[in-house]
């Protein structure tokens, strides 16, 4: 979908995301409802990564944009 450097930073981003899922999962299997807040600031984070990254992929044409290439590889 995008290129080589940017295939890389979605992939990470994925694999932020789904490091940051695993404890949530966890606790709410031993804690029930309760809520676990440093684990949904990690997924509020790794979230937020992944929406300005597409935004920022979406909006323009980072193919012709250093700029906005080195942005969406935050």
């Amino acid at each position: 979908m995008f290129d080589k450097d940017l295939n890389a930073t979605m992939t990470a981003l994925i694999e932020q995301w789904n490091i940051a899922e695993r404890p949530i999962k966890k606790a709410e299997y031993v804690q029930g409802d309760e809520v676990v807040g440093p684990a949904i600031f990690e997924l509020r984070y790794a979230g937020r990564k992944m929406v300005d990254a597409f935004k920022l992929a979406l909006e323009g044409d980072w193919t012709k944009d250093a700029a906005r290439h080195g942005k969406i590889r935050e």
